[in-house]
């Protein structure tokens, strides 16, 4: 039996390693909020809806 929930997943975890942001931004919701915490190299955000994450995928 298909998980719909779990290959949705797995979509969005190979166009992250990909780097295809098209794909990746594909498999988030409209009202999507995306908050990354930071590193040393990739400033901390806040990243709302599709624009927002596909913002977040380009840094």
């Amino acid at each position: 039996m298909k998980n719909p929930a779990k290959e949705v997943v797995e979509n969005m975890f190979a166009a992250f390693s990909s780097g295809d942001a098209d794909k990746f931004v594909a498999t988030v919701s409209d009202d999507t909020v995306w908050i990354y915490h930071g590193t040393q190299i990739i400033p901390k955000g806040r990243f709302e809806k599709k624009d927002g994450v596909r913002v977040f995928m380009k840094i």
